[in-house]
């Protein structure tokens, strides 16, 4: 079982080069001065740095400058946890607000099992949202977090009706100081 679990996270690992790397080779184009100083370069041959290598550096510099860094929290500010749901995978995003900017902080996702595939759509949401406290416990005992979906999945809650596992995991959620909120849009960070 350790085994499939460490090739499981060898093969997310490489997954994840994968997409940094077709990222970065957008950000320089092949025929880019850029490309040609680093081939030459690699292949011991002199190259005179010029205006077209210093054009295609500065594009190359800001398009990694707009990619979104991770960044820890300050004691007590408040957090919003995006949660995610799809036929067959859950996944939260935890962010910090500065400046009218979301700031990623953390980021958590899982496969769901068969079994949970069969979910209705606000029990997966309200899945991801443990799923989340259990994997972020830190952030969750430390901040204030506010949930935002699109989905009123917190009514789920409210219903004495509820499956076994709603109130297992509303019981769940109590200790943590979570408040519901509408999605609304944000601008993307620099």
């Amino acid at each position: 079982m350790q085994t499939r679990k460490r090739q499981g996270r060898i093969q997310n690992l490489k997954e994840k080069l994968e997409t940094l790397k077709a990222f970065l080779s957008k950000g320089v184009n092949r025929s880019s001065s850029v490309y040609k100083v680093r081939n030459e370069v690699i292949n011991n041959i002199s190259y005179q740095w010029n205006k077209e290598a210093e054009t295609s550096f500065q594009r190359w510099k800001n398009c990694m400058e707009a990619v979104p860094t991770v960044v820890p929290p300050t004691r007590g500010e408040v957090l919003s946890l995006h949660i995610a749901a799809s036929p067959d995978e859950i996944g939260a995003m935890l962010f910090a607000e500065r400046r009218r900017m979301q700031i990623p902080i953390y980021f958590v996702s899982r496969a769901l099992p068969d079994v949970e595939q069969s979910y209705a759509a606000s029990e997966k949401l309200i899945l991801a949202l443990v799923h989340a406290t259990r994997r972020l416990r830190r952030y969750f005992k430390d901040h204030p977090i506010r949930v935002l979906t699109d989905k009123p999945f917190e009514r789920a809650f409210l219903n004495p009706d509820g499956t076994r596992r709603v109130v297992k995991w509303a019981k769940e959620l109590e200790e943590y100081d979570i408040e519901y909120e509408k999605k609304r849009s944000f601008r993307r960070t620099k």
